[in-house]
């Protein structure tokens, strides 16, 4: 051990010896210890040596840290999209959710027959009474408001009609019918036109009891 020692420590020597002898020549010719004309270079094999490991520890460390920071940007970017992907899983069911509640509150129960019975009744038209149509003679006993002047076409048509309609006993036959509709239609269509001269009672009054002539010609007469 002592002899191994002994050695190490004369081989340490001599290459500090010939180190320095180096130094000693470079001086005498003229060179620069830190390289050919001072660029900075290693003075001796040992300094480059020292400086060779440096930079290999320093280039270690450098890939090391640029390592552990694309680790955590990696993990960030991924944390962010599992939680993108939560997000959007969770929006999807809330929406499904939302359209279905939405759906249910818009169904409304079917209607029963009855029903669908009642409330088509409440469009159909009535009949005249008799204090409106006399069953026996035809004779309609007209509104105030329909004797205006700008009527008289329209009544005088209708009148004889249902005349004809009541002598007939009901047999008039289909060009009649469509007639009575046809006239009763201008009729309608001349009341809407002057509709701003009735207040709304008075128009709903008049336009029924011209839509019941109309409803009645689909019946035969008494």
């Amino acid at each position: 051990m002592t002899r191994a020692v002994s050695a190490l420590a004369v081989l340490f020597l001599a290459t500090l010896v010939a180190d320095a002898q180096a130094q000693g020549d470079a001086y005498a010719y003229g060179f620069s210890p830190y390289g050919y004309y001072g660029g900075g270079h290693a003075s001796t094999a040992a300094e480059g040596y020292a400086n060779g490991m440096s930079n290999i520890i320093q280039s270690a460390g450098t890939y090391n840290l640029y390592t552990s920071e694309a680790a955590k940007n990696y993990e960030q970017a991924r944390s962010m999209d599992l939680d993108n992907r939560l997000k959007g899983t969770q929006t999807y069911f809330e929406m499904r959710k939302i359209n279905t509640a939405s759906r249910k509150a818009e169904e409304s129960p079917g209607l029963s027959t009855e029903d669908s019975w009642r409330y088509a009744q409440m469009y159909v038209p009535k009949r005249p009474t008799p204090t409106q149509l006399d069953p026996v003679t035809g004779k309609i006993y007209w509104p105030v408001m329909l004797r205006d002047a700008r009527y008289d076409g329209y009544r005088k048509k209708i009148d004889g009609l249902f005349v004809q309609r009541e002598a007939s006993h009901g047999g008039i036959g289909y060009e009649t019918y469509t007639q009575i509709v046809e006239v009763t239609n201008g009729l309608l269509d001349s009341l809407k036109k002057n509709i701003d001269q009735y207040n709304n009672a008075d128009y709903v009054k008049l336009k029924s009891f011209v839509e019941s002539l109309a409803y009645e010609a689909k019946f035969p007469a008494v």
